[in-house]
């Protein structure tokens, strides 16, 4: 398999889901192109992950049953295979998600976006990162928990990175409207609605302008702003109908029905519902339709007509309470059990999970998404100690991320502290009744000053007896835990003690392997890199110019009469001079294809990649001409330091591990030409054969 093939397909599934947003044909199509060209290539990733995403195209275009056709086929054949990716359990998981979100099986749908956030955090996938939180305040908003959807959709944005998920950003601000709308903060609501509405036009979003068109007109109908919300609808119906967005037109019209009966142009609601294609309708949602319909007929005094679309949506929930009751007696008799054995698996879980982490911000978070399923979690904290020392390194405030701070040991404001000093646990249930057992003025955590929160718990996290840290959660009602859920964190937090230790570990040991390949790569005494780091960095850019004709320059810089320099002022002031001279250099030279290093003793190097050797002799006079500015001191004596420079130029065609030793010793030969000719120049040829000249610097042409 080629592996840049698996690498395209990938990315190109990646887009797929940032279309279903953009034109649900086009995601298809692209879907489909994906999935021939993986059966071609016999990459069994990119087929499951085409097909996985075919579904949730299916569940998005309203054709249910072929969506969970489809699932059911992908859930066994990944049963059936010895090697499953965990890309693509996470995109399983995002789809079960929608599914018993369509479904309105919340829990089922909350703890399948749990899931896949946390794969997605441990594959450090910021796109299903973003589809899980989001996933969640859908969820929140269509059980009207307004602001727990509000934090949510907050929690995507903050994993929004880079232009190419600038269509995400813009389906989180309609829904953080929506969740404003619904807290019923209008001004702010039509404000950001309307800046995303804009955003929409911009991205050329057909379908996410129509859902912000009618959230705008459902907001200002609740407002009785009746003719604001008309021109709103009316603008819906028109993109709906240009670009065949059959979901987003059906919404628009029962809105634009419902508001036309609110003023009493009755026929005009009628020939609404009478233009809609009924089959296709009644497809997406027949109560809506008969519920529109009814109205219509009543208001106009067609009672027989009203008698029948309201037997239709009877029939419909009689047929929805029917289903619903016997799906509820199928799980109630499961429901004790898997209750008694939910939580200790989850607990397991996030364990296993844990110490198999060894980046700590990622532990928060997975800490973070899996205890909300648990119990209600508004603030998570991490602290270390060490000494006297509380080092509060991760905290969590309703999903974004606080900045570390620290505590000492003995203050006594501080309930983290008293779980220090005592090596207990603290179990408050409400801050009035119980904070006075363990502190004497409870302070609100910083960075959350302004909402001291209600319930606290602290674990000390033991090893061998010794404390290494603190758990702690916080909620923002009294009494938010109970009993078990203090069992819950008592027996998460040995795992977090195991998975702090290792990823503090690591953290140390990464540290210090980047101390000692720093250490390993740069010359100790001008910053700049040593010469076998010079070597490894030029073939990159070497490699990076012959693929793309760049020209290239190398200059070879001697600092004139430098032993004289040690001889005469000390060793100290030639270091000092070193330091200067190569602090200068690197000013002048810091694009991402320059490479300045210390050749060895007095000796200086530069690699340009995309840059002649004019120009790169033209940038050397720059820098003599400053650095003949600088006056160095030892003692009473000022002095001034020269340089010669050798440059040679071409545009590289040659790949050979020899190439670099051949244009160095060409620049270092017409270094020594400009020695021979006074010293305090430069010579350069930009041609294989074509002898060294004098430069001459012109600071008109420059």
């Amino acid at each position: 398999m080629n592996p840049e093939i698996q690498s395209t397909i990938d990315s190109r599934l990646q887009n797929g889901y940032l279309l279903t947003y953009k034109s649900l044909k086009d995601a298809q199509e692209e879907a489909e192109n994906c999935l021939d060209d993986s059966e071609q290539a016999l990459y069994f990733k990119g087929v499951i992950n085409s097909r996985i995403l075919l579904s949730l195209i299916a569940l998005r275009k309203g054709e249910t049953d072929l969506a969970r056709e489809r699932l059911t086929l992908i859930e066994e054949e990944l049963n059936a295979s010895s090697s499953v990716s965990e890309d693509s359990l996470m995109r399983m998981s995002q789809v079960r998600a929608a599914y018993f979100l369509d479904s309105a099986v919340y829990k089922d749908a909350f703890n399948s976006f749990v899931k896949c956030g946390n794969m997605a955090a441990r594959l450090g996938n910021n796109l299903f990162q973003i589809l899980s939180a989001n996933g969640k305040g859908v969820i929140k908003l269509d059980q009207m928990e307004f602001k727990d959807a509000y934090d949510y959709f907050r929690v995507a944005r903050s994993y929004v990175q880079g232009e190419e998920l600038s269509l995400l950003n813009n389906v989180l601000a309609l829904n953080i409207g929506c969740a404003l709308n619904g807290l019923e903060r209008y001004d702010e609501a039509f404000e950001r609605l309307n800046d995303a509405l804009e955003e929409a036009g911009k991205l050329g979003s057909p379908m996410i302008e129509c859902s912000i068109l009618d959230e705008i007109s459902a907001m200002l109908i609740k407002q009785s702003r009746l003719e604001e919300a008309q021109n709103y609808l009316e603008k819906g119906l028109e993109k709906s109908s240009q670009h065949l967005f059959q979901e987003g037109h059906t919404q628009v019209v029962y809105h634009y029905a419902t508001l036309l009966l609110k003023l009493g142009e009755y026929e005009k609601a009628e020939k609404l519902i009478e233009d809609l294609d009924e089959n296709q309708v009644l497809d997406l949602d027949p109560i809506m339709y008969h519920q529109v319909a009814a109205e219509i007929f009543e208001q106009k005094g067609d009672f027989q007509k009203a008698l029948h679309s309201s037997k239709e949506i009877q029939k419909i929930n009689e047929k929805l309470r029917s289903t619903e009751v016997l799906h509820s007696v199928f799980k109630q008799e499961k429901r004790e059990l898997q209750e008694q054995n939910h939580r200790l698996q989850l607990v397991s879980t996030i364990g296993q999970e844990l110490v198999s982490t060894l980046d700590l911000g990622k532990i928060l978070n997975l800490i973070y998404a899996q205890m909300n399923v648990l119990m209600p979690v508004d603030l998570l904290s991490i602290s270390t100690v060490k000494g006297n020392e509380i080092n509060v390194k991760f905290t969590l405030n309703k999903g974004e991320r606080i900045e570390p701070f620290t505590l000492h040991k003995e203050d006594t404001d501080s309930i983290i502290a008293w779980c220090v000093r005592n090596k207990q646990e603290v179990f408050v249930r409400s801050i009035n009744a119980d904070a006075s057992k363990y502190v004497r003025n409870l302070k609100p955590m910083k960075g959350n000053e302004n909402n001291l929160l209600e319930s606290v718990i602290c674990i000390p996290l033991l090893h061998l007896g010794e404390l290494e840290g603190v758990l702690t959660v916080e909620g923002k009602n009294p009494n938010s835990y109970n009993s078990q859920d203090l069992d819950n964190l008592r027996a998460l937090a040995s795992y977090v003690g195991i998975a702090i230790r290792n990823a503090m570990q690591t953290e140390q040991m990464t540290e210090l392997n980047k101390l000692l390949k720093y250490q390993s790569s740069v010359d100790s005494l001008t910053g700049l890199v040593n010469r076998r780091e010079f070597l490894r960095q030029s073939k990159n850019i070497l490699r990076v110019c012959r693929r793309n004709n760049f020209p290239i320059s190398l200059a070879m810089i001697d600092l004139d009469h430098f032993k004289i320099v040690n001889d005469s002022y000390g060793h100290h002031a030639g270091d000092e001079v070193l330091k200067a001279f190569g602090s200068l250099l690197d000013d002048y030279f810091k694009r991402p294809l320059d490479c300045v290093g210390r050749y060895g003793g007095e000796e200086l190097i530069i690699l340009s990649g995309n840059f002649p050797a004019a120009e790169a002799a033209a940038r050397v006079e720059l820098v003599r001409e400053e650095f003949s500015t600088v006056e160095f001191k030892s003692g009473d004596n000022t002095f001034n330091v020269n340089f010669s420079c050798g440059i040679y130029g071409e545009i590289p065609t040659e790949d050979s591990s020899d190439h670099l030793n051949r244009i160095t010793a060409l620049a270092d030969k017409y270094l020594y030409r400009a020695k021979e000719e006074g010293r305090n120049c430069s010579f350069l040829s930009d041609k294989k054969n074509k002898p060294a000249e004098k430069f001459i610097f012109s600071k008109s042409e420059h």
